[in-house]
């Protein structure tokens, strides 16, 4: 997965370098449009069974690299996660206000108490991750991030993945009926 991963990141990366600078240029001034706070122009997600048998998860993101000469340059950095039976959230795509909510305690979504209690529990116990992730999600569309664009919305798509069935959908949420957080 690793090697797939960074393969894919190093031709991204080399292919938005042959743009010629006013196509580099555009595609910065549409990445300031869409998301101001987000460092990446986009982020793209491998899962599955590693050669080691090991359900793995690698997320490559590309972002621009600071512009000194004039020129725009890109760049990639790969993470791996490996799953286990413990839980784990990946956040992931369009999420600031979740970011905001484990980085800023003052952040609207980290002073409210329902949050402020699943995050001491999370670590503590197992709780359920696809009611886990309807919600973050849920309170991510009604606190968004002070001075970003909201571009989280109703439908939530909530899937699972696993070394045996691979991705599966387990729900769609509309809007008004999403889950509270499990604490």
């Amino acid at each position: 997965m690793n090697e797939l991963a960074n393969a894919f990141g190093k031709t991204i990366t080399q292919q938005l370098d042959k743009l010629s600078p006013a196509e580099q240029n555009q595609m910065l001034e549409l990445k300031a449009q869409l998301e101001a706070h987000a460092r990446q122009i986009f982020e793209c997600v491998f899962a599955g069974v590693d050669g080691d048998g090991a359900l793995k998860i690698e997320t490559v993101d590309v972002y621009p690299l600071d512009n000194l000469s004039g020129v725009p340059r890109f760049a990639y950095h790969s993470e791996e996660a490996v799953g286990s039976d413990s839980p784990r959230l990946i956040l992931s795509g369009q999420v600031v206000a979740l970011q905001s909510g484990f980085q800023d305690p003052q952040s609207p979504i980290a002073t409210l108490p329902e949050f402020r209690t699943w995050l001491v529990a999370f670590p503590q116990r197992h709780l359920d991750s696809a009611q886990t992730a309807e919600a973050l999600l849920a309170l991510a569309i009604k606190y968004p991030a002070l001075g970003g664009k909201q571009r989280l919305d109703y439908p939530i798509h909530i899937y699972v993945i696993n070394r045996n069935e691979g991705f599966r959908k387990l729900k769609t949420v509309r809007e008004g009926l999403a889950v509270a957080l499990p604490h």
